[in-house]
């Protein structure tokens, strides 16, 4: 399985490198110049990325929340490998693929499954929404927003969608 790369491709239009008050570029824990994710020129992506986040409760985990925080306040959002947002997305993928994976074992077995096909589901979406934030992160603007979007689970999605893009 390939590994998330810390830099992200610069071809998104919201994306520009971080600089000290000198002009000079600023270096992250890993090496990798920070970018910064500039004004929203996709009104409403940022919005609807936090609706999908609390609509998860992803939002709930430290690591996202300040994601999140950072993302609101047009700061750099380090996720480089081994970094503790990078871990927190793929723990809640491993867990997710543990849940399914005890579910099917226990299909082939008289006594009933550790966790219910309802846990699974849980554990499913935040694996999704946590994907939806590595997309938001990695991906040129149109990209993260369709994926933001068709994760979604409200059925109010379309008007919050529409409120977003009237602010």
């Amino acid at each position: 399985m390939e590994q998330p790369q810390a830099a992200r491709r610069g071809d998104s239009p919201r994306q520009d490198y971080v600089t000290d008050a000198d002009g000079q570029p600023v270096w992250g824990p890993d090496g990798q110049q920070w970018q910064r994710i500039g004004v929203d020129p996709w009104p409403g992506s940022t919005a609807a990325y936090a609706r999908l986040a609390a609509e998860t409760g992803i939002d709930t985990y430290p690591e996202i929340a300040q994601a999140l925080e950072r993302i609101r306040r047009d700061e750099p959002v380090d996720l480089s490998v081994d970094g503790a947002l990078d871990l927190r997305m793929r723990t809640l993928s491993a867990e997710a693929r543990a849940a399914r994976g005890l579910l099917d074992a226990a299909r082939h077995r008289a006594d009933a499954a550790p966790v219910a096909a309802a846990d699974h589901a849980a554990w499913a979406v935040r694996d999704s929404a946590a994907g939806a934030l590595r997309a938001f992160l990695l991906l040129p603007l149109p990209a993260a927003a369709e994926t933001v979007l068709n994760r979604r689970l409200s059925v109010r999605r379309r008007a919050d969608l529409a409120a977003d893009l009237a602010d």
